[in-house]
């Protein structure tokens, strides 16, 4: 949790000093369609490119039909229906793919600075940031990394077959 927490707040750090929007995916996201051309006119602090919990049950599924949906990318504020909430606030679980304006990394920031750290995907939460998600998805975990119920630890050496020859 530690050093996956390090990583983004290095790349928080980085971002708040600048004027430039960052967008950070983990090696387990994958895009699954484009993102609308005025997606950075359309929020102010992140946009989480994943808007359904990896966690749940019928992710896979629910990726899958909306792998064949041709329908617009719409951005909207988070639902906190069914959300969990930790110290900062509502989230949603995965960090794996969203972008994030300096502003938000500042406000994360300072927020850590007086409460202390907390999980990535705890720490991106409506009590420090306005979070708005994409529908459908635009990004998903992996399938190496998600399939069926399970979110998997990856094993190299389990999904061998599925990766490709190394290059000369």
């Amino acid at each position: 949790m530690f050093g996956n927490f390090l990583s983004h707040y290095y790349l928080w750090q980085e971002c708040a000093r600048g004027t430039e929007p960052y967008l950070i995916l983990e090696h387990d996201g994958y895009f699954m369609r484009p993102l609308p051309t005025d997606v950075l006119d359309q929020f102010t602090h992140v946009l989480k490119l994943d808007d359904v919990d990896p966690y749940n049950k019928d992710y896979h599924a629910i990726m899958q039909q909306q792998s064949v949906q041709q329908q617009q990318t719409k951005i909207l504020p988070m639902d906190i229906i069914g959300k969990k909430k930790k110290g900062a606030g509502f989230y949603t679980p995965g960090s794996y793919a969203y972008i994030i304006k300096p502003t938000a990394c500042q406000l994360l920031i300072e927020w850590i600075n007086n409460n202390g750290f907390l999980a990535t995907d705890n720490q991106i939460a409506s009590m420090v940031v306005e979070i708005m998600t994409c529908r459908p998805t635009v990004a998903r975990l992996h399938p190496l990394f998600a399939e069926g119920d399970n979110i998997h630890t990856l094993s190299t050496a389990k999904f061998a077959d599925q990766l490709p020859p190394p290059k000369d």
